[in-house]
């Protein structure tokens, strides 16, 4: 039970912190300062992804992000 209770806490967590990389990601902007600006587009990789969430005993959580929801994402971000 507390086993699923941990998987889930740490899916949760995952998607929280991929929104807010999406949506936080939007707010930056080029400095005043800046000597060039940053193409956020480049951030966001266009291939499918493995993500590992360590866990305690060097085990890890890993999942795979499929190249259609990487593709959504480069979406997002260039609106």
């Amino acid at each position: 039970m507390l086993r699923r209770f941990l998987q889930t806490f740490w899916w949760l967590l995952l998607l929280g912190i991929l929104t807010m990389f999406i949506f936080l990601g939007l707010e930056i902007s080029a400095s005043k300062t800046a000597i060039a600006a940053i193409n956020r587009l480049e951030a966001v990789p266009v291939e499918p992804l493995l993500v590992s969430i360590p866990l305690p005993g060097q085990h890890f959580i890993k999942i795979s992000v499929p190249q259609s929801v990487v593709q959504e994402w480069q979406r997002v971000v260039s609106n």
